[in-house]
């Protein structure tokens, strides 16, 4: 049964509640059996006078917890009583992500000045600095065999600097279509994941720069949070304005679902290799989830608001959290489990997985152009092999489709016009302005060569156009797809207004 247990946020009480947990901390240490805590045991509590906390990272080896705040200060904590070890300045306009060496005892950090810092964890000193970032940075890694430093940014761009002569390894740009709405870098940084707005999730090799696979997760919507396992065998999503949380396996897909949270998440992390991935909501709530079964299991009510970042320790035993505000929560969640006897959670049925051709409608029937997605196309520019995708290459029910008519119906918007006569328009399945103000993926709609004597359209009210269906990508002289679909219309007629 899912427990709910609530921190009073006052100065006072708080001072108290340290008392408290140190004794219990102590009497569980001391205890004459091998009983384990019954719930979450919170540790620590630190509340900065100025700054708000806005990354964590945890090494549980050496018992040291870091946490980096928008006042530019680094500070280095001890996990057993939570003691202040070390503080320093660094950046400019705040740290954003911290991460530790593999041994402990060295730190990487970024933020929004597009630095990487390298400081040795005790004493807290600043080592080098490395620059050469063209936007601001989003999270760092340190590799597993600690020779080198990885970083990536807002827009999706992955860095990797050799140690300790902090030679820059490579640089792989983010995607050039849409922008990206949250990422995030697995321990060590062996796989690195972002989510596009239209849904669209790709994971890469943190080491190569690589891609290892790509979904299209929610159609047309925004994802909100994303968190890779520090195996990188696991991906987390949430939906922008849903409680709604996805936990998908790569390369296999979608494992399960937890609802019914309250309120949307801000923060996602997975316990270490434990089946459990911890959700920080905006209503102020931290659920513990099940992620075989999508069950939450644990509920923390935090003090005055919602965590803005969580990170657990290897053993995924420790969770720490920056914020709510000015604070740093430290957790012992070792008796935190996956609870037993209870049903796994329902697959996310994606509209993008096209595998029924009994959904395609006969000659000159209705096509619904969401059939027309593809759950994991790249643009040339985005992918390895630059030659044009086959008809061989795309979902067989969609290869199906090419040279036969079908009516569209969507969103005209004009790609040539002839005076006040139109020529060419790119038919979309969303109203302009739709996918929070981005541009139509290529998959999202369809070159139409309008009728002769077809005059300017409205783009926000829908036409419907018949014609026979063109499936195939086209790549123009300049290496960019122009389409992966066309059609030259015979009819076309108003549906709205």
């Amino acid at each position: 049964m899912m427990k709910r247990h609530e921190l009073n946020g006052s100065a006072a009480n708080r001072r108290r509640l340290t008392m408290v947990v140190a004794l219990l901390v102590c009497s569980c240490q001391q205890g004459s059996g091998n009983e384990a805590p019954t719930e979450p045991v919170l540790r620590m509590q630190y509340e900065a006078e100025r700054g708000e906390a806005l990354c964590v990272a945890l090494c549980e080896e050496q018992g040291l917890l870091a946490a980096g705040f928008s006042n530019d200060r680094l500070r280095v904590f001890s996990t057993e009583g939570g003691a202040l070890l070390e503080e320093a300045v660094g950046h400019r306009r705040g740290i954003t992500c911290v991460a530790f060496s593999p041994d402990g005892k060295r730190l990487v950090s970024a933020g929004p000045d597009r630095t990487v810092r390298i400081w040795t964890a005790r004493p807290l000193a600043e080592e080098r600095v490395l620059e050469g970032a063209h936007e601001p940075l989003s999270r760092v890694a340190w590799r597993a065999d600690g020779q080198a430093v990885q970083a990536v940014t807002v827009g999706g761009a992955m860095y990797a600097w050799s140690m300790p002569d902090g030679k820059r390894l490579f640089f792989k740009p983010g995607p050039v279509q849409r922008g990206v709405s949250n990422l995030d870098l697995s321990r060590h940084g062996a796989v690195f994941a972002w989510a596009a707005d239209g849904g669209n999730l790709r994971t890469w090799d943190g080491v190569t720069g690589d891609k290892l696979g790509g979904w299209r997760i929610q159609d047309g919507l925004l994802v909100g949070s994303v968190a890779v396992s520090p195996s990188g065998t696991l991906v987390a999503t949430n939906e922008v304005g849903s409680d709604k949380v996805d936990v998908w396996r790569m390369g296999q897909g979608h494992v399960s679902t937890a609802v019914d949270m309250g309120s949307p998440s801000r923060s996602l992390a997975f316990l270490g290799g434990r089946s459990i991935l911890a959700a920080s909501s905006l209503a102020g709530v931290l659920h513990l989830i099940d992620v075989e079964r999508g069950q939450v299991v644990e509920a923390l009510d935090l003090p005055m608001g919602s965590v803005l970042r969580l990170h657990a320790s290897a053993s995924g035993n420790l969770l720490a959290a920056a914020g709510p505000g000015r604070r740093v929560l430290l957790w012992d969640v070792t008796s935190v489990g996956p609870a037993g006897g209870m049903e796994r959670g329902q697959p996310l049925i994606a509209p993008v997985e096209i595998d029924d051709s009994a959904s395609i409608p006969a000659e000159g029937g209705l096509l619904d152009m969401a059939l027309l997605a593809l759950s994991d196309y790249d643009p040339p520019e985005l992918r390895a092999d630059p030659e044009p995708f086959s008809k061989q290459q795309f979902p067989a029910a969609i290869g199906a489709i090419d040279g036969h008519a079908f009516r569209l119906r969507g969103f005209p918007l004009a790609a040539d016009m002839e005076g006040e006569y139109v020529r060419t328009i790119l038919l979309s399945r969303f109203p302009p302005g739709c996918c929070f103000g981005s541009v139509p993926v290529m998959d999202e709609w369809v070159e139409v060569a309008a009728p002769k004597g077809t005059r300017s359209l409205n783009p926000d009210l829908r036409v419907e156009v018949e014609g026979v269906l063109e499936v195939g990508e086209i790549i123009g002289s300049a290496g960019f797809a122009s389409s992966l679909y066309r059609m030259q219309a015979t009819t076309l007629k108003l549906l709205d207004g």
